[in-house]
């Protein structure tokens, strides 16, 4: 780029002064060549740290070359948002009964009913992330995490070889979101490459 054909004049002839105003035109050429991107992350939730995940993602994507990543500026080039919505379902249960029979060592028929409590905790983000200015671009997806937990018990003339159990576990919202970070990550790189490769073409 003319930009760096004059940093490198520049560079050789930096012992004898500014040659040809190199420097100055460097500087000049750099700020034209420069493209301002602001950002903006819109969420529905208190917690920050998608927030801070989101700008760090495109801070990432855009830090070589001649890119400019900020808040807000007087320039804007192109401009990134961000908008996303959490959802959160706690423990949602369903309970279901079955009446069994089966015999004892001595060959007597036992009557009793098996209790099943089904516990599901689930998470859901939906993320649509737009770019406006010198680049147009639009996307959005859903990404959902889930844990479950099924509790058995029994109640009446119970045998002695059925006994209560539980199998999985449940895991916390914030347990959910973090498993779903490796992906949320890809979505997001996907899609800021799409926007970086169409800046390079500028």
């Amino acid at each position: 780029s003319a930009a760096s054909m004059y940093l490198q004049a520049y560079n050789y002839y930096k012992p004898y002064g500014d040659f040809k105003n190199s420097q100055g035109l460097y500087q000049k050429h750099k700020e034209l060549g420069t493209v301002y991107i602001t950002t903006h992350i819109e969420g529905n939730t208190t917690d920050r740290d998608i927030d801070k995940r989101l700008k760090k993602l495109v801070e990432n994507k855009f830090k070589d070359g001649y890119y400019r990543v900020a808040q807000n500026g007087a320039r804007r080039d192109i401009d990134i948002t961000i908008s996303y919505r959490t959802y959160y379902n706690d423990e949602k249960e369903k309970q279901h009964r079955r009446h069994l029979q089966d015999k004892d060592e001595s060959g007597n028929t036992l009557n009793f009913t098996e209790h099943t409590l089904e516990k599901q905790n689930r998470y859901r983000i939906e993320l649509k992330l737009r770019a406006s200015g010198k680049v147009s671009f639009s996307d959005q997806f859903t990404l959902k995490a889930s844990s479950f937990r099924t509790e058995t018990s029994y109640s009446g003339q119970v045998p002695l070889k059925y006994t209560k159990q539980a199998n999985g576990s449940l895991k916390t919202r914030a347990q959910l979101e973090r498993s779903l970070e490796n992906d949320l990550d890809a979505k997001i790189n996907e899609m800021l490459s799409s926007i970086y490769y169409d800046t390079e073409r500028l």
